[in-house]
């Protein structure tokens, strides 16, 4: 269970982690959010280097106190996405037209 919700949270913070890090303009729409990923962002690569300095699987899977970790990580990380999930909402409140294209593409947009 530990590497699935391990695998979860990575492919979840990669996904953030572009739109977080790389786009100023949601940094600046969203200050809070951000605030709270750049939290989440120093945590988890803790949490790999510290997976990278135990080469076994099963020993860097058994850590004491990980799969809590991972857990309350994918608990700040849905906050993150519900207020980006929000954001692009009111966009498309606004722009109507911007609900014919994908969440992805409107980021897109939005941060150019």
């Amino acid at each position: 269970s530990v590497i699935t919700i391990w695998f979860e949270v990575q492919r979840t913070w990669s996904h953030l982690e572009s739109i977080f890090i790389g786009s100023e303009d949601i940094r600046a729409q969203l200050p809070q959010h951000s605030k709270q990923f750049d939290t989440i962002d120093s945590d988890f690569k803790n949490l790999m280097q510290d997976a990278e300095s135990t080469p076994n699987v099963v020993k860097a899977c058994n850590k004491r106190g990980l799969f809590d970790e991972l857990e309350d990580i994918q608990k700040r990380l849905a906050v993150c996405e519900k207020a980006l999930a929000e954001y692009l909402e009111t966009k498309r409140l606004a722009f109507p037209r911007f609900y014919f294209i994908s969440s992805a593409d409107l980021l897109d947009i939005l941060s150019k």
